[in-house]
């Protein structure tokens, strides 16, 4: 979903633009960390060329590379890393041309290449759409719908709320998972009727809002299948009908996992994580990180409620809570 069908231009503008992507953009030796995860020290301070790695963020291109702090980025593609500002030039560079970057690290005292492909720059920015989108409903619902423009806006909102409303009462983790599924199907076949009605920029804004709810609703559905799975195969004395109910404390996962994807989309779930995945040496091979499914789904179902009520006092015209969810 782009966040322009949700956000008027100038608003989407200055949440682009918030404080965090501004201080990036004025630091060389941050350029490019919403892409590559990592942030460089100004300073050398070993014998030799580059610069050391000073943070790497979890979860990003960075950390599933292997990357860690400490080491040194001697060189990004063909540019050698002297200072922050040629880093910054380099970074640039490969993303105005959407370029593979071949980054050169020595780690005591060991060079090694390392390779992130070009399609990272747009993945990572349709990642960024994604999350827009998502932050804009709690954005959008902060002043309540007016009145002048609420019109058919409101009984395509009523009706939207309903279906909502229905998968409220499917919240349960001892509920079988085939019974959710059976309930999220007959709501998305009731949000898609009531888009395709949708004419008007205030009926398809309260339909975006919708959307973004049932989201929560359906990741949930994919966390517990693939619990479900997983319990299903490796623990043979769990019976596979009553997998997705089973009560496990942690699950492993990897950086390749759907997991990754999950936290990135709702950062809101990173509570589920109690270690993350890491590499070893220059030899990449992965340890799992743990992760609590269960955790992760309450975490979504919670959101779900919380903006779905905040989604009902817009349409209805009243103010929100001052209280945050």
């Amino acid at each position: 979903m782009k966040p322009v069908a949700f956000l008027p231009g100038l608003l989407l503008a200055a949440w682009c633009a918030g404080p965090a992507a501004a201080a990036a953009a004025d630091d060389p030796c941050r350029a490019g960390q919403e892409y590559l995860g990592l942030s460089l020290a100004p300073t050398n301070q070993h014998d030799g060329p580059g610069l050391p790695i000073a943070e790497i963020a979890q979860l990003t291109p960075g950390s599933k590379v292997g990357l860690r702090p400490g080491d040194v980025l001697e060189q990004v593609n063909s540019w050698p890393i002297r200072d922050c500002e040629n880093y910054g030039r380099a970074v640039r560079d490969a993303r105005q041309k959407q370029k593979a970057v071949l980054v050169l690290i020595s780690r005591n005292g060991k060079r090694r290449p390392i390779f992130f492909e070009p399609e990272i720059w747009q993945r990572v920015d349709d990642r960024k759409e994604e999350k827009q989108a998502v932050a804009s409903l709690t954005t959008v619902l902060e002043a309540p719908l007016p009145a002048a423009e609420r019109g058919d806006g409101a009984a395509i909102g009523e009706q939207a709320l309903a279906a909502l409303r229905t998968l409220e009462t499917l919240v349960d983790a001892a509920r079988p998972l085939p019974m959710y599924e059976r309930g999220l199907r007959d709501a998305r076949r009731r949000l898609r009727a009531l888009q395709r009605q949708s004419r008007d920029d205030v009926e398809k804004r309260v339909m975006a809002g919708a959307r973004v709810v049932f989201g929560y609703y359906e990741t949930a559905r994919a966390i517990r299948q693939y619990k479900h799975d997983y319990v299903g195969t490796a623990r043979k004395d769990v019976r596979r009908g009553r997998a997705e109910s089973y009560a496990s404390a942690s699950v492993p996962f990897f950086y390749d996992s759907p997991v990754t994807a999950w936290m990135d989309r709702y950062p809101f779930l990173r509570p589920s994580i109690t270690d993350t995945p890491t590499k070893l040496g220059f030899d990449f091979v992965e340890q799992p990180g743990r992760w609590n499914p269960d955790h992760a789904v309450t975490l979504l179902w919670q959101r779900a409620r919380s903006e779905t009520d905040k989604f009902a006092r817009w349409v209805n015209g009243q103010p929100q809570a001052s209280a945050a969810p």
